[in-house]
């Protein structure tokens, strides 16, 4: 869920020149979306939720012929209905995200620099907050949990990455129970009090039965 989504109205009543963009506390992500608000197709991707991007595109279908070995960043993009994502992130955390291996594995054999790829970790807003200004940080290992590819976590873990509760909580929240398993019996991270948090929320069974 893409926490600025449901202000998409906005756009509507500033064609009709009934509001002041920049009067409004995400004006600053408007002006960073302004290209895709101009799209004459805009109405029509919004409803789709994904990432337009042609790169991002490939990596939802794992096409790793299609994109190269840098690890560029994807822009902020609001039609991304992600929360995770819609503020941009790097291929690699989007690759891992989708669970996208052979796309990763391109990637990460060419950008297996730990500090780097540390430096591109993302900040995000909590979907749940009453505004948001609370904002949390997002590491590569998180991205893995949420996509669930088990190898792709198993791959970053042998090389040092750190899976820790908030992963733990992402498995649980994308109900990634392969995942959700081996970081609890192989990498023996425990359960805390979000975890079982969002077992309940997100009605995630195997999780529910650890309370």
């Amino acid at each position: 869920y893409n926490p600025f989504f449901r202000y998409l109205r906005f756009i509507y009543l500033a064609e009709l020149n009934e509001i002041d963009l920049n009067d409004l506390f995400f004006s600053s992500y408007y002006l960073q979306n302004q290209k895709y608000f101009e799209d004459k197709n805009y109405r029509q991707n919004m409803r789709i939720c994904e990432n337009t991007d042609q790169t991002a595109a490939a990596i939802r279908r794992d096409d790793f012929e299609f994109i190269g070995t840098e690890n560029k960043k994807l822009e902020a993009n609001i039609i991304e209905r992600n929360e995770l994502l819609c503020f941009g992130c790097s291929l690699l955390h989007y690759s891992a995200f989708y669970g996208s291996f052979n796309c990763f594995k391109k990637l990460f054999e060419s950008n297996n620099d730990q500090k780097s790829i540390e430096r591109m970790n993302v900040t995000t807003y909590s979907m749940c907050g009453k505004c948001y200004s609370n904002r949390f940080e997002l590491t590569l290992c998180d991205f893995a949990a949420c996509g669930g590819n088990l190898r792709i976590c198993e791959m970053i873990q042998k090389e040092g990455f750190q899976f820790t509760s908030q992963s733990l909580q992402f498995a649980i929240r994308y109900h990634r129970r392969e995942v959700f398993e081996w970081l609890i019996n192989d990498l023996s991270i425990e359960m805390d009090e979000k975890c079982y948090k969002y077992s309940f929320r997100y009605e995630f069974v195997p999780g529910i039965e650890f309370y």
